[in-house]
């Protein structure tokens, strides 16, 4: 949701994404999923969004997000999916459900104003 948001000037969200977004640099507790840029990309594509501008997109953020603040997807990530859908407590969308795992297995909280992430036993704020 920060990316998104702060990507759009016009979205209602836009300034606090921003705030989020720049505490990636500046706090070093915060990280980010690497499965939000693949998220991101399909959400850009989805909206039409055209290639040139996507480039821009994913060009302002490598300033920002360093890669050592990334989070790599894991095969014990894509396990915790599986288990969290397999118990019915997958909620949201495959992207959500994956954001979710991550910060289970790192133990992390997810900076987001979806009411999903408590609901799969993860905390989130906004």
């Amino acid at each position: 949701m920060v990316l998104i948001c702060s990507s759009d000037p016009q979205h209602r969200h836009y300034h606090e994404a921003l705030r989020h977004l720049l505490s990636i640099r500046l706090s070093p507790e915060v990280y980010v999923p690497s499965v939000i840029l693949l998220e991101l990309d399909l959400e850009l594509r989805s909206m039409q969004i055209p290639s040139n501008d996507r480039a821009r997109i994913f060009n302002d953020f490598m300033l920002i997000i360093p890669i050592q603040k990334m989070l790599p997807t894991t095969p014990s990530i894509h396990a915790r999916v599986a288990n969290l859908e397999n118990m019915g407590q997958a909620r949201g969308g495959y992207f959500d459900t994956l954001i979710a795992s991550t910060a289970l297995e790192y133990n992390a909280e997810v900076i987001s104003t979806d009411k999903a992430f408590s609901q799969m036993g993860v905390s989130s704020t906004w």
